[in-house]
């Protein structure tokens, strides 16, 4: 269920206590950290944006091959993605057809992804996902980019990430995911994934910069 579906929070919290899901105890937890969500984020399936910093897009130092790639994917319906690695020659675009949301890169050897700038559009003009971070970490890239069809993008860059600290934030990530989703069982997964990234950004933000580059 998602939280919209109810006028106001307290229905929502109400009904799954009527439901024996959750007591007033739970109810108070819940409310508390629903609210700090949504008061941090202006759109709580973009949990991510607020821990981005603006920055002007002149500050952008990525590859032309890069910026004029995102600005013909910035306005698709379905995301697009393209893989780079001067050094190691690789220059892999994808377009997804099957998935509006997401991009499966299964056909796309690890080896590819490995210290490249992998950029990609998000239709929805949200900012980096729990599982675009995921694959940051698994991929083990030195750059994830989502291009919104305003034209600004959300970069995540290596700063001090080695493999150990990489398996270290994906364990994580997942003994998180299962600790959340056993606390919020009925909430809307954006929820859940925004309490989780909340928590993992306290484990790596001093390895990593995230930012919003903007006109």
């Amino acid at each position: 269920l998602v939280v919209d579906e109810f006028n106001t929070l307290d229905n929502y919290l109400d009904d799954l206590i009527k439901k024996g899901e959750i007591d007033e105890v739970g109810k108070v937890r819940v409310k508390d950290e629903l609210y700090r969500v949504l008061e941090e984020s202006s759109s709580y399936s973009s949990y991510s944006a607020r821990f981005a910093k603006t920055v002007k897009k002149s500050s952008d130092n990525v590859s032309s091959k890069i910026k004029n790639y995102e600005k013909k994917i910035k306005n698709k319906t379905h995301e697009h993605g393209k893989i780079v690695n001067e050094s190691e020659k690789v220059d892999i675009t994808h377009a997804e057809k099957k998935y509006v949301d997401k991009i499966d890169w299964s056909h796309i050897p690890l080896s590819k992804f490995i210290k490249s700038v992998v950029t990609h559009n998000h239709p929805k003009g949200t900012g980096l996902s729990l599982t675009d971070v995921k694959m940051f970490l698994l991929a083990e890239l030195e750059e994830l980019r989502a291009v919104l069809p305003n034209g600004s993008v959300y970069s995540l860059k290596n700063v001090k990430l080695d493999l150990d600290k990489r398996k270290e934030l994906l364990k994580f990530i997942k003994d998180q995911t299962e600790l959340v989703n056993k606390e919020y069982q009925t909430l809307d997964k954006y929820f859940k994934e925004a309490i989780v990234f909340g928590k993992l950004w306290e484990e790596m933000k001093n390895s990593v910069e995230y930012v919003k580059y903007i006109n």
